[in-house]
């Protein structure tokens, strides 16, 4: 064997140092990659919700043991039989599912979902939440689609009880109202019970087709007013929305209505999402209404005008007593001058007359009650004499005179004991009895 030169044995050397340095970096990245192919696998196993992957030609590549805990059927049985998936779901859902596999972006780089139903391989029914995303690689080849399914059973058995009560809900306030409505304040979509339409004489399908919404069917004098209630509810300046206003009728008529609701679902951030109610024809209250409105008007207006006639007779009586007092006053001295012309010159000549006592006293009480009656023409006796009896009346006004009980007793042809009876019992009357008054001077200054 011909030898080497030293020259290529020492490139020799450095070539197999080289060789060995790559095989031994070859095999740490071998052993690297099965490591990385370990912990993907652990995690891509142990993973809750059941994971797989579809290949170019929909083969089963990857399928986690998570699958049996939700379909019954083992990862081997999946991988062995890809049309196993197809088979277990519903029926009635699977050209949806087809539908979804057949769509544009299907192989695009988004992440698609859709909810769909599977028979188990014990034959119970479940739902499945699926995502699905393009899976690519370095060199962005196309090399299937990563899917995820989550069972989603418990959420849509509690979304179905859900539905339910909030249908038996809108059903009870449907028939206890004359509509009721639901209003998702997110995709501004109404829902309206039978009796919204047919109280104000439409059809389901008139409402349908016409778009015949609430706010379509609002009086535009009303709309302003019921559009500004209606939001400061939706900003929470009210606990509760309740407005009266007018719908037009199929006919073309104004009904009018009692509308109350509440916003019963909020964002965390306190946006309103949703807006349920009800509202009632109240037309029939607002004609009564409106008719005891007018009646109200008419006897106002009757009331003023009688009002007005009854000053108008204030003015005429002011005038009329202003009249009598000033036709009192000129009969009062028509009076006086009467009797001081008529009557005073005859009681002189019989005051200067030689005259009995008792006929004396008589003349001296005349003309004292003349001159009363002609300085005041107010009552002889004050409202205190009110009390006493006409009999009592009479001797105290001679009492008032200065007349003594015997006097009093001659002139009124009594006993003086029954005089001094009727003493008494004037000085009870007054309240002076347990006083020591003397009766004359209290009469003389009663006025």
């Amino acid at each position: 064997m011909k030898k080497l030169p030293d020259e290529n044995l020492s490139e020799l050397h450095v070539l197999k140092q080289h060789l060995k340095k790559v095989i031994e970096e070859h095999g740490h990245a071998i052993i690297r990659l099965k490591e990385s192919e370990e912990k993907f696998r652990t995690i891509a196993d142990y993973t809750y919700n059941w994971e797989y992957w579809l290949g170019l030609k929909g083969e089963i590549l990857y399928n986690s043991p998570s699958s049996e805990g939700l379909t019954g059927f083992s990862a081997e049985e999946f991988v062995s039989n890809p049309d196993l998936l197809l088979s277990i779901i519903h029926p009635d859902d699977l050209n949806h599912f087809r539908n979804h596999r057949k769509s544009p972006c299907y192989t695009s780089n988004t992440v698609s979902h859709l909810e769909f139903r599977i028979i188990t391989k014990d034959g119970a029914l479940r739902w499945v939440a699926h995502s699905c995303q393009a899976v690519y690689n370095a060199q962005s080849q196309f090399l299937g689609r990563r899917a995820s399914n989550r069972n989603i059973t418990t959420q849509k058995c509690i979304e179905e009880q859900i539905n339910l009560s909030e249908e038996r809900l809108r059903l009870a306030l449907d028939a206890s109202s004359d509509g009721v409505w639901d209003r998702n304040l997110v995709t501004n979509e109404d829902y309206y019970g039978d009796n919204w339409h047919h109280v104000l004489g439409y059809t389901a399908q008139e409402v349908k087709n016409d778009s015949l919404s609430w706010e379509k069917l609002l009086h535009p004098d009303d709309k302003p007013r019921i559009l500004a209630t209606f939001q400061q509810h939706l900003n929470g300046l009210s606990n509760r929305y309740e407005a009266e206003f007018r719908m037009r009728n199929k006919t073309g008529e104004w009904q009018w209505f009692l509308s109350r609701g509440k916003v019963v679902e909020r964002s965390e951030t306190g946006t309103p999402l949703r807006f349920i109610g009800t509202h009632t024809d109240i037309t029939k209250n607002k004609k009564v209404e409106l008719e005891l409105q007018n009646m109200q008007n008419i006897l106002e207006k009757k009331v003023a005008e009688r009002t007005n006639e009854i000053q108008e007779v204030n003015v005429a009586l002011k005038v009329l007593l202003k009249k009598m007092e000033k036709n009192k006053i000129e009969l009062e001295q028509k009076i006086t001058n009467n009797i001081s012309k008529l009557i005073d010159p005859y009681l002189e000549k019989l005051q200067n007359l030689n005259l009995k006592t008792q006929h004396r006293i008589l003349v001296d009480m005349l003309a004292a009650n003349l001159h009363e009656l002609t300085t005041s023409f107010t009552p002889a006796v004050s409202s205190e004499m009110d009390k006493l009896t006409p009999t009592e009346i009479q001797v105290a006004n001679l009492v008032r005179h200065g007349k003594t009980t015997k006097d009093i007793a001659r002139l009124m042809n009594l006993a003086p004991g029954t005089i001094s009876i009727h003493r008494k019992s004037i000085r009870k009357k007054l309240g002076i009895s347990q006083h020591k008054i003397n009766l004359q001077a209290y009469l003389s200054s009663t006025p």
